[in-house]
């Protein structure tokens, strides 16, 4: 399925559809180890990052949250990924007369999209962003509707 993603079919139509795919099953288990180590990096130094801020006064609560900077290290794994599927096309299609920067651009596109979503959806979880940095609007507002209700 992650071929079919990646690769919607051969950049020329003239390649052995063999050795096709076995380059099509290559650069997609190597993105997939891309997606996984970047979206672990990220994540790592966001919560190191994270847990070393701390509140000293009040105007602390209102400067920006820096840690979230770290998310800007997406596009690294989908350029990695770009990058390794044009060094294994030319290995593999020499021959070849059509370049593979299309599918490197499609490639390393989801990639980085696809580790930046991944990368902050897990910096959202409980146990990576301390609890005194989460935003729970919420909250405060189901407390003041059930006092207006009990008076």
């Amino acid at each position: 399925m992650m071929s079919r993603l990646l690769f919607p079919g051969p950049f020329d139509p003239e390649l052995p559809l063999e050795t096709w795919a076995q380059f099509t099953e290559t650069v997609s288990a190597w993105a997939v180890l891309l997606l996984i180590a970047g979206t672990a990096v990220i994540v790592i130094l966001y919560a190191i990052h994270a847990r070393t801020l701390r509140i000293r006064r009040p105007q602390d609560l209102f400067q920006p949250y820096t840690p979230l900077r770290w998310l800007f290290l997406s596009p690294l794994p989908g350029l990695a990924a770009a990058l390794l599927l044009t060094a294994e096309y030319a290995r593999r299609f020499p021959e070849s007369n059509v370049p593979a920067t299309l599918g490197a651009l499609r490639v390393g596109g989801l990639l980085a999209v696809g580790t930046l979503l991944c990368a902050y959806v897990l910096c959202c979880l409980p146990m990576v962003t301390p609890t005194r940095f989460r935003y729970r609007p919420i909250g405060p507002l189901l407390r003041s509707r059930g006092r207006g209700e009990d008076a």
